[in-house]
């Protein structure tokens, strides 16, 4: 949620949420967990009051931070002048079923696929650390405890000489 609402403030770009996509993923059990779950109710009021703002604001930002819902990657595509590189991710269009706090992402029937354009993809998948051979060094520059790596700005500098 932290991170989200940090998201609305940033100070170089635009934080864009589309507002069908949003209503598409409101189904009766997405309206059900609104109501009767804290942070899925949190996350809902900021994620429209985020629509009322942009929807007022009358400048724009040189960059855009837009958030998708209801997208799964299904292929990347080569940039036809360059096939070497990445020129987009053809994602296929999803539609929520199940019961309230069961929900999944399906695909939508008919399939609908959309490209996005992009020129790099970073691959990430968890939220949880992990030490690697050497990563925690024994001289504390980096510690890890419980799946975090602890640091300093002095330990930063160091390790980057």
């Amino acid at each position: 949620m932290k991170e989200l609402r940090e998201l609305t403030k940033l100070s170089t770009a635009d934080f864009v949420v589309d507002e069908s996509e949003l209503e598409r993923s409101m189904t009766d059990a997405s309206t059900e967990e609104v109501a009767k779950i804290r942070v899925p109710g949190r996350i809902h009021k900021l994620l429209h009051k985020q629509l009322e703002a942009q929807q007022k604001s009358a400048e724009s930002k040189s960059k855009k931070l837009q958030l998708r819902f209801l997208l799964s990657p299904t292929e990347i595509v080569g940039d036809p002048q360059a096939p070497h590189t990445v020129g987009s991710v053809r994602m296929q269009h999803n539609t929520l079923v199940g019961e309230a706090g069961h929900q999944r992402a399906v695909a939508s029937v008919p399939e609908t696929v959309e490209d996005v354009g992009c020129g790099l993809i970073l691959s990430s998948i968890g939220y949880k650390s992990e030490s690697i051979d050497g990563s925690c060094s024994p001289d504390g520059v980096l510690r890890c405890r419980r799946a975090f790596v602890s640091y300093t700005i002095q330990s930063i500098r160091t390790s980057i000489r």
